[in-house]
């Protein structure tokens, strides 16, 4: 009986909290009822499968975000905008078998995302938590490998097989989850994304791969 008297005592405390933090939650979201905009860059690690790329592309991103408000009771957000990525990375080859090139990756890419945002006020503080959740979706628009040597040859990822391409796809989708932290206008947020289908799809050489994505935040909100 005692054990049952204390968990009914612990559920109660939590109902309560629960009620004034979505009461105070409720105040703070009628100040951002009309939405919000946000400015932001990101460093980006992006990585895919070792017979593409032995290890991950370094990058960073410039954004713009909105949220829009979904519910008049709860801070519940959309969250869209536009963002421009663009990544690189340096790897030599052929250590191995005696012959050595040094390889130069570029990547440039234009996203949409589209997730969906709740902020948790810190009680007596000016501080929000906001996890998120949802899906992008990228257009790809540079793709490229270049050998440093005096030929300067180079690969378009997007050529076809016959042109020494790889015939990567020009648009991805994904998914893509994290947490923001706010800070009067300040943010500062992390995410983890992967995408759904491949960038690269070669059956023939057993070559598949999608980039999956890392992203650290800064950003201001007005």
């Amino acid at each position: 009986m005692k054990k049952i008297l204390m968990m009914a005592f612990a559920a109660i405390v939590s109902m309560g909290a629960s009620a004034q933090l979505i009461s105070s939650n409720t105040v703070t979201h009628k100040k951002e009822s009309n939405g919000y905009n946000r400015l932001s860059v990101s460093y980006n690690s992006l990585s895919t499968d070792k017979k593409i790329m032995d290890g991950a592309m370094n990058g960073f991103s410039a954004a713009w975000t909105k949220g829009i408000s979904v519910s008049s009771s709860m801070p519940l957000y959309i969250e869209t905008g536009l963002g421009l990525t663009y990544a690189f990375k340096s790897e030599t080859i052929g250590e191995d078998d005696g012959y050595e090139a040094d390889l130069k990756h570029n990547f440039l890419a234009l996203s949409v995302p589209v997730n969906l945002t709740y902020k948790y006020e810190v009680p007596n503080t000016e501080f929000k938590i906001a996890p998120f959740a949802g899906v992008y979706f990228r257009g790809n628009l540079l793709g490229e490998t270049k050998w440093d040597d005096e030929d300067d040859e180079s690969i378009n990822w997007f050529d076809d097989y016959e042109d020494d391409g790889l015939e990567a796809k020009r648009f991805s989708f994904g998914w893509q989850v994290g947490v923001g932290f706010e800070y009067r206008k300040l943010y500062l947020g992390v995410s983890y994304g992967s995408d759904f289908n491949n960038l690269i799809d070669n059956d023939d050489n057993d070559i598949k791969g999608k980039f999956n994505t890392f992203a650290a935040t800064v950003g201001f909100n007005f």
